[in-house]
Order: C-alpha cells, then sequence, then structure tokens
C-alpha cells in the first residue's frame, strides 16, 4: 500500500492559550474599527462643511447674476440742514441720496456750541 499526506480543513477545539491570543486580537481589532470609524466621520464632516460653503457660493452668485446687483460698502457724503434738523446721506459716486435721517439732540448741542465759539472769535 501507497502512503503519502495531504492537509484538510477539520474542526479542532480550541486550547485556553489560543482563546486568549484571539481574544486579545479580537479587541485590538475593535479598538483599530472604532478609530478608523471616528476618523471617516470626522472627514464625513469636513467634507460636508466643504461642499456646504461651495453651496453657499453658487447661491450668493446665483443672486448677484440674476438679481444684477450685490451690496457693498459706499463712501457717502453726509451734509447737515440744520433749518430742518435733517442730515442728508448721498452717494459720492453717483450724488444719490440714500438716506435722510433727524439730526440727534447730541449733534445739535454740539453744533450749538460750535457757532458759540465761532461768535465769542
Amino acid at each position: 500500500m501507497r502512503e503519502s499526506k495531504r492537509y484538510e480543513q477539520l474542526e479542532c477545539v480550541l486550547s485556553d492559550d489560543e482563546l486568549k491570543v484571539y481574544s486579545k486580537s479580537m479587541a485590538e481589532a475593535f479598538k483599530s474599527k472604532e478609530k478608523v470609524e471616528a476618523e471617516l466621520q470626522a472627514f464625513k464632516s469636513q467634507k460636508k462643511g466643504e461642499v456646504e460653503a461651495y453651496d453657499a457660493l453658487v447661491k450668493d452668485m446665483s443672486y448677484k447674476i440674476s438679481s444684477g446687483k450685490e451690496f457693498r460698502k459706499v463712501e457717502c457724503r453726509v451734509n447737515y440742514d440744520w433749518d430742518n434738523k435733517e442730515k442728508i446721506i448721498a452717494r459720492i459716486d453717483t450724488g444719490e441720496i440714500v438716506d435722510i435721517e433727524i439730526i440727534s439732540e447730541h449733534e445739535l448741542q454740539e453744533e450749538a456750541e460750535l457757532n458759540a465759539k465761532e461768535s465769542q472769535v
């Protein structure tokens, strides 16, 4: 009779030492998995924030393009009409009047004090 060897996948009972090794490996794998999942969530959050920033930019540009205008800081001139107690605010670039405000009591008092000083000189 001829004899040869081969390997078969067969069920084997684990020893206590093998159970300890596998338990330690499983715990390390679980810990590593949780770390990678946390990193993945942080990455997703970061990328979601970037997508939202681009969405906001597109929305802003869309509004500007469709309306043909935007808000900017524009230098304005303030003219005081002391008789009517009004401040007239006008754009320097176009001369357009953008607002008329009531002169405050504080400003009226300052003007009265300045006029009093000038008349004394």
